[in-house]
């Protein structure tokens, strides 16, 4: 293949990803037929420290008018294909990731103005960058982070901003402009409260030095996800932890954040005060027509976006979602608290064909799953857990993979066997059960 026919074939992919993340976004906004981009550019280089040695890992992120355009991994000293987005001869400006510290890179060429279908190699130079990692160049800002988790929501929510720099002031826009210097930037100092489709844009500032720009989209109506479900609940000993369907978006609510909540279907349910508790505190919710579900199944995305919320994570990135195979299919609602459970640990992938690693994001979590989830965060937050021997009657039937973090959850009592001396570890999660396992997990954190 002719190199500009390789050039070619790369922007065509690069449009295509652009395009892709246009559609997902506007699914998520007022119905406004999504615009077709402009072509990005795709960027080539070496990146080294400033005593010439290759800098073999990190991130090169590049930046127009202080927001992030593109990020790639550095491998061998090198990136290849950083896909970037702007408009005709905007200055891109690059950074440098090293060890969880971003750096200011000097670039070679000195100035890059964006220009739309460029390609390193082919009809644009590589960008090598140099980066000082001693001096005075590294910037150490984080970005805002955002309370509730971005995405769909049936009901009005109160936004917060925070960012992990202390002192740090934060500027939003709610208009598409940047927060950096545009007329109509607010200083965060209170919750803000949303009551229909809103994108924030949102940025760090101190001492007149700024933080990457980060979006967070809101979408307030019918058809917000809603929190977990279910109705099929089996008769255990103390009942069973359920998940949900659709879950709304993934939200981490403030812990005084407590609303009068009341459901159609939840009268004399046997977690009917437990729901309205987690509900009370926007940890988990309900369906526009007013009902909750109790008894319907939950996936492993609406439980990831009900953990966000109730242990207050939150991810700046949601870069880690792309190892696993499967990426593609995962709801735009829920993909940062997915990303926040990743990065915690919490949760991991499965093997999937071709050797790479699905995440199954849209798959019902079974009750193994979820007790390998709680024991992951018990051991974090409280140390390593004492394990219960397990004495139920379908004990051959749990995985091997799932036995010692099953005996930490029991041993907790944060779930439990059936009537029948069995854990059924296969069964669906069901909305009711959920409620009842993070309930109990967050009075052992408390």
């Amino acid at each position: 293949m002719t190199a500009g026919k390789c050039a070619s074939l790369r922007i065509v992919i690069a449009l295509a990803l652009v395009f892709s993340m246009c559609l997902a976004s506007a699914a998520f906004a007022e119905p406004a037929a999504p615009t077709i981009p402009a072509f990005p550019a795709i960027y080539d280089g070496t990146v080294k420290a400033a005593d010439g040695t290759a800098i073999v890992s990190g991130t090169v992120k590049a930046y127009i008018n202080n927001e992030v355009k593109g990020e790639v991994a550095i491998k061998s000293g090198a990136y290849q294909d950083l896909i970037v987005t702007g408009e005709q001869d905007q200055i891109v400006t690059f950074k440098v990731v090293v060890n969880g510290n971003e750096y200011t890179a000097i670039s070679d060429p000195a100035q890059v103005k964006f220009a739309i279908g460029a390609v390193s190699g082919d009809n644009f130079p590589m960008v090598n960058l140099t980066v000082n990692l001693t001096g005075a160049s590294q910037v150490s800002l984080s970005a805002p982070t955002a309370s509730p988790v971005p995405g769909k929501y049936s009901a009005g929510v109160k936004v917060s901003f925070k960012s992990a720099t202390t002192g740090a002031k934060i500027y939003y826009t709610t208009d598409d402009t940047s927060p950096v210097d545009s007329q109509s930037k607010k200083e965060y100092t209170a919750p803000i409260a949303v009551t229909s489709t809103t994108i924030f844009k949102a940025v760090a500032e101190k001492d007149n030095l700024y933080s990457a720009v980060k979006t967070f989209a809101y979408s307030i109506g019918a058809g917000g996800a809603p929190s977990s479900g279910g109705n099929n609940q089996d008769a255990s000993t103390e009942p069973e932890e359920p998940g949900s369907t659709n879950e709304d978006t993934n939200q981490e609510p403030p812990a005084d954040n407590n609303i009068d909540v009341s459901f159609t279907d939840l009268n004399g349910h046997w977690a009917e005060a437990t729901i309205k508790a987690l509900a009370g505190k926007q940890i988990i919710t309900g369906y526009p027509d007013n009902t909750f579900m109790p008894g319907k199944n939950i996936t492993r995305a609406e439980c990831a976006v009900i953990l966000a919320r109730a242990l207050n994570l939150n991810a700046e990135s949601e870069t880690v979602l792309d190892t696993f195979s499967d990426q593609a299919g995962i709801p735009q609602w829920s993909r940062q608290a997915l990303a926040a459970a990743v990065n915690d640990g919490l949760l991991k992938g499965y093997p999937a064909p071709g050797g790479g690693v699905a995440v199954n994001a849209q798959n019902n979590i079974t009750r193994q799953e979820l007790a390998v989830i709680m024991s992951r965060i018990l051991n974090q937050k409280l140390g390593v857990q004492e394990k219960a021997e397990l004495t139920f009657a379908d004990n051959s039937a749990i995985a091997a993979w799932a036995s010692e973090d099953i005996a930490i959850a029991v041993a907790n009592g944060i779930v439990k066997g059936y009537s029948d001396n069995t854990f059924k570890p296969g069964n669906n999660v069901t909305r009711a059960e959920v409620a009842a396992m993070v309930s109990r997990l967050l009075d052992l954190l408390e």
